[in-house]
């Protein structure tokens, strides 16, 4: 496979197809990439590494190149900073490991060290933010501490990265409460059906806890059957902010993607809200294919959001964090406007500025996608990228949470306490 061909592409696309390529002209350098890939093989591997490396320019979460199949590795678990040590929050294959293990340096360099080397590549400021995942397949050891003080190196592993495996459930807590956790809004389906089967306890229970922490998002419509739980009884009318609006990016190669998506989408649901949207938004693709940036009439979408929320759960609290994502953030700024709604736990992503992906592949072995839609609120400086949606309660985080879940304790506190105030 020509891989500078397939770079050259890659950059092609960054300065025309990708939505924020206005903004961010200038922002990239491709000749040192370019220099890379005419003296040096390269697996595939390498390759994908290379390519994401010279992604990070754009500093887009949304703008990332992806490589599939038998070449799709990562290192087996997940870690997250607190002070100058890593701790490990996941395992993914990995079994040398355990959860709450204490990293003290990486190929024996401090995690203070490498956090001023790779400022780039962790993404976000603050230690609750940053993203390891990318920094660790740079190296080959960790240095591990273990509860007695003993310090030893582990060589890390690739691992096959393991299968997403989706989460929409349903649990009571307590006589009030009940937990939902939802990892996805790819479809609406698993959503209403979850919805249908636990209909008399969400229409009975007070309280409801919606934990968006590890929602890796999808499509926003596949929300609406859950706005009803999360708005106050009656109806709320939701006026949309002009500069919530989004300008489309709409090139020819994008439009011939955006079809072919579309296409396969269809296969995946059968609601009839979600393919009404995919139709009006394929409509206009049409209208204006080859027309760049430009506004859409959505208007019967945009004027207005209509919410007839149901008499229970009477509060609700949305649990988020750094790993609520795309339109799981969406979500958690609808819900900003309900009077029943608190957020707890930690600023989301926030990857919005630049969203709607889109995919352009090469055979079944790279992956690239593309955002292609801007927020206007991005030229009034009011983008979410590198801050995210705040929550109401910030809960810090600290190894603690690996121990036990200290979000939903707080939330079932914070519940309690506003149950005893209005007593």
């Amino acid at each position: 496979m020509d891989y500078l061909r397939i770079f050259d592409e890659i950059v092609e696309i960054a300065h025309h197809d990708y939505a924020g390529w206005k903004d961010k002209r200038g922002w990239d350098n491709p000749e040192p990439f370019r220099k890379v890939l005419k003296e040096s093989n390269l697996t595939p591997e390498e390759f994908g590494e290379l390519v994401q490396d010279y992604l990070l320019a754009f500093n887009d979460h949304h703008f990332f190149f992806v490589v599939k199949g038998v070449n799709s590795w990562d290192r087996g678990f997940r870690v997250r900073r607190y002070e100058d040590r890593l701790y490990v929050t996941e395992l993914k294959g990995e079994n040398r490991l355990s959860k709450g293990q204490v990293i003290i340096s990486v190929n024996q360099i401090p995690i203070p060290e490498l956090v001023q080397s790779h400022s780039l590549e962790l993404r976000e400021k603050g230690e609750e933010r940053e993203l390891w995942k990318g920094v660790l397949e740079k190296y080959q050891t960790i240095e591990v501490e273990d509860e007695y003080g003993t310090i030893h190196s582990v060589e890390m592993k690739r691992h096959k990265k393991e299968a997403y495996t989706p989460v929409h459930s349903l649990q009571v807590l307590n006589e009030d409460t009940l937990l939902m956790k939802l990892t996805d809004f790819v479809t609406p389906e698993p959503i209403t059906a979850l919805i249908s089967e636990n209909k008399e306890r969400l229409d009975t229970y007070p309280n409801l806890i919606v934990d968006l922490r590890d929602n890796i998002g999808g499509n926003d419509s596949a929300f609406y059957g859950l706005a009803p739980y999360l708005f106050p009884e009656g109806r709320t009318i939701i006026e949309p902010y002009e500069d919530n609006f989004m300008l489309y990016n709409c090139t020819e190669a994008n439009a011939g993607r955006l079809f072919k998506d579309f296409e396969s989408y269809r296969k995946e649901t059968e609601d009839p809200l979600t393919l009404e949207i995919l139709s009006l938004i394929e409509s206009e693709w049409r209208k204006h294919q080859g027309g760049g940036l430009v506004r859409f009439d959505l208007s019967e979408l945009e004027e207005k959001l209509v919410v007839e929320g149901y008499e229970y759960p009477r509060r609700v609290v949305l649990l988020t964090d750094i790993s609520t994502i795309s339109s799981a953030e969406s979500i958690v700024e609808v819900s900003k406007h309900s009077k029943i709604v608190t957020t707890i736990g930690r600023s989301t992503l926030g990857v919005n500025d630049y969203a709607n992906l889109i995919e352009a592949s090469w055979g079944d072995q790279f992956q690239l996608m593309i955002p292609t839609t801007k927020l206007l609120r991005v030229d009034e400086g009011k983008g979410m990228n590198g801050v995210g949606i705040k929550p109401d309660l910030h809960i810090p985080w600290t190894p603690e949470n690996i121990k036990r879940d200290v979000d939903v304790e707080e939330a079932l506190a914070y519940l309690g306490e506003e149950k005893d105030e209005v007593k």
